[in-house]
């Protein structure tokens, strides 16, 4: 199934197992982002949470819902960051990145934690074609064809992008004091393949599920979601009750039988007494036929 059908069923059906495989499918991506930004492992665990949860109360407003890993991505990018400044002022201390990466060396070592907000920092700035290519095959790990294939795009054209995105990145690590031995290797640590193979611990995916269970019934999700996708709009309905007196009206057998009601021939209906009309029209008004 895809995010789509999966993100459905959660939200109109409650089905706890849809959440759970988006969570395990995009998961590791977003784990990584949160990790890559904030230091406290709680504070982590709650941006985690966090992503998943603003995912259910945003779906009706996602406008791709087949492939949902870069719409998480931002989401993931822009609450660590902003839970990264609440710590800051949390513990009063106000790290500046311009002033982190001028003190890098050409020995620094990449994997060191002030370097990889920078690093997410421009992935966010960059185009959103360049940004989707290089989260879906360097973040989630997708193949390039399956990527292409989500993307909706060419194998080629794919390709590209992601070499125009590592190019960019290059550039503009660059125009913020980044020494070149250490934007290479944030580069392929970017791109290393192991990377995004770490898998999340089965008590986060629980929590987060329930989580998402609890906000899913306080919230009138469901409804803004049924409307967004046009099931639930009151001009559906209407047409919907247009529809069905113009069966009942064109003399549809089954539909008459369905909602109790017998057929009557036009030569029949010559013959209704006007007590026998008045009874049939009382009837039809019970059955709720008019609009």
């Amino acid at each position: 199934m895809n995010d789509a059908e999966l993100l459905s069923d959660f939200l109109i059906h409650q089905d706890e197992q849809a959440f759970e495989v988006l969570v395990r499918r995009h998961g590791p991506m977003v784990l990584k982002v949160c990790r890559d930004v904030l230091d406290d492992s709680h504070d982590v665990d709650d941006a985690f949470q966090a992503t998943f949860m603003l995912l259910i109360r945003k779906a009706s407003s996602i406008r791709d819902r087949a492939s949902l890993g870069p719409w998480l991505y931002e989401v993931a990018w822009k609450t660590s960051s902003r839970a990264r400044s609440q710590a800051a002022r949390r513990h009063a201390v106000q790290k500046q990145v311009s002033t982190m990466v001028a003190s890098a060396t050409p020995e620094a070592d990449p994997t060191r934690h002030e370097f990889k907000p920078v690093l997410h920092d421009e992935i966010h700035r960059l185009p959103s074609r360049l940004r989707d290519a290089i989260v879906l095959c360097y973040l989630e790990g997708f193949a390039v064809e399956a990527a292409a294939k989500r993307l909706d795009c060419p194998v080629g054209t794919l390709k590209s992008r992601l070499s125009k995105g590592r190019e960019m990145l290059r550039s503009r690590l660059t125009r913020r004091g980044v020494g070149v031995t250490t934007i290479l290797l944030l580069v392929a640590y970017l791109t290393d393949e192991q990377a995004v193979a770490e898998e999340v611990p089965d008590g986060l995916v629980e929590s987060t599920v329930q989580s998402g269970l609890e906000v899913l019934k306080t919230r009138p999700i469901v409804t803004r979601y049924l409307d967004r996708s046009g099931l639930g709009r009151p001009w559906v309905r209407r047409m919907t009750s247009a529809a069905l007196a113009l069966l009942l009206l064109a003399g549809s057998v089954p539909v008459r039988k369905w909602f109790g009601l017998s057929s009557v021939t036009p030569a029949a209906a010559a013959t209704v007494t006007p007590t026998d009309s008045a009874s049939r029209e009382t009837s039809s008004d019970h059955c709720g036929v008019s609009d």
